[in-house]
């Protein structure tokens, strides 16, 4: 697993209060340390940090987000996914174009 720990992702649903219908979700990450205990997305990108891995953990994290978003895109191709950025992963790529590896 990412630096020895299970990231997992979750969707919240972002509803329509016109509509009354979900017509987004917002990606949502945690990380689980070896007992299982939650580890908050602040603690993971610290540590990825420390290890100067913050853009491979940002982007293991998007990757993750849109594979698993693609199950519910595939039943609704009308849903929205939004998906948070690392800013200093953007912030990196200010003089070139940023490039989304995962697509």
């Amino acid at each position: 697993m990412f630096l020895n720990k299970r990231i997992e992702v979750y969707f919240q649903p972002i509803i329509s209060i016109k509509d009354k219908k979900i017509f987004a979700v917002e990606a949502l990450v945690r990380g689980f340390d070896k007992n299982n205990s939650v580890i908050t997305p602040n603690i993971l990108f610290s540590e990825a940090k420390e290890k100067n891995i913050v853009d491979k953990l940002d982007n293991y994290i998007r990757t993750k987000a849109i594979e698993k978003f693609k199950i519910y895109y595939e039943q609704n191709n009308n849903l929205l996914l939004f998906l948070n950025f690392e800013s200093s992963v953007i912030e990196k790529s200010k003089n070139q174009d940023f490039n989304l590896q995962f697509l």
